[in-house]
């Protein structure tokens, strides 16, 4: 007997989650989503009920504090960038290209021509919408080319200084930034490169932090007013969620605000593809969510 598609976020939330609790130091709990390689973590309280999220938006304003007053001027893109980067070609299938992200681990990857030549960035909030136009509009998925990012707000280059990536971070839901030497993709640095970068800094001593007094806590910085769901908030309007909004991660609540589990963009493309890979046809696959609602009755 085939089992039932998921339906709701109760169906495919995690439920096996880092946390962490209001009185957890910054930087402490930055070393927590750095050693498990996450990028937030819902912070509870002693009965394990939600407060917020403590997330690596939410550590770049006291990153920010600490460049400002130390002397980290000559610290460049260049010396903190990854470089052997997954990268997609235009025409790559974009059900490749997601299973390539779900492997690899990340959320996103430039998509470069044969001469390495930076085109745009297919990503997990751009595979979100591909997701809705497969269901309701009932296309073909295509190749990467057709659903790729192509702003160029995003690019940086070699000598782009440690302040100025972090003031990016700061300011904008951007996770990565690719960079570039002479239209050539050479490299990327992200808000994890910068968040690593800034503890070993902190550890030697060239990034300046606050008294140890009067060092922040999460509960001071985290997210209070970060989107939640129910559980049993409809998986069609999850999609919806992660394609309208930059939210990587919804967390998912009781009626008393009990952490329950959460759902991310990842656990989405996850279920969608491996129910993909179950059906004869990807073309048909990619629509089993219309069987969970109409159009009419979507959220959308």
């Amino acid at each position: 007997m085939t089992a039932p598609s998921p339906s709701n976020a109760k169906d495919i939330m995690v439920v096996n989650l880092v946390t962490l609790t209001p009185e957890t130091d910054v930087f402490q709990g930055i070393d927590r989503l750095l050693e498990n390689r996450v990028t937030g973590a819902p912070v509870i309280d002693a009965s394990g009920r939600y407060l917020g999220m403590f997330s690596e938006q939410c550590c770049m304003a006291t990153l920010t504090e600490a460049a400002r007053v130390s002397d980290v001027q000559n610290i460049r893109a260049k010396h903190l960038m990854s470089t052997g980067l997954l990268t997609f070609a235009p025409d790559t299938d974009a059900c490749d290209a997601i299973k390539q992200l779900l492997h690899h681990r990340v959320s996103g990857a430039a998509v470069v021509d044969e001469a390495g030549c930076y085109l745009g960035s297919f990503s997990e909030k751009t595979s979100m919408r591909m997701l809705l136009d497969a269901i309701y509009e009932q296309r073909p998925v295509g190749s990467v080319a057709a659903h790729m990012d192509r702003s160029s707000e995003r690019l940086i280059d070699e000598d782009t200084d440690f302040n100025t990536l972090v003031e990016i971070f700061l300011k904008t839901v951007l996770r990565r930034l690719p960079v570039i030497q002479d239209g050539i993709l050479v490299g990327q640095v992200s808000r994890r490169d910068v968040l690593q970068t800034a503890q070993v800094l902190r550890g030697g001593g060239s990034l300046r932090v606050v008294d140890p007094g009067d060092r922040p806590l999460v509960r001071d910085i985290m997210d209070l007013t970060a989107r939640t769901v129910t559980a049993d908030e409809q998986l069609l309007s999850i999609v919806q969620i992660f394609s309208e909004t930059w939210l990587r991660r919804l967390p998912v609540l009781a009626p008393d605000r009990a952490l329950l589990g959460q759902i991310s963009r990842r656990d989405i493309l996850q279920t969608t593809l491996a129910l993909t890979d179950a059906q004869p046809t990807r073309e048909k696959a990619m629509l089993y969510l219309s069987a969970l609602l109409t159009k009419e009755e979507a959220p959308i």
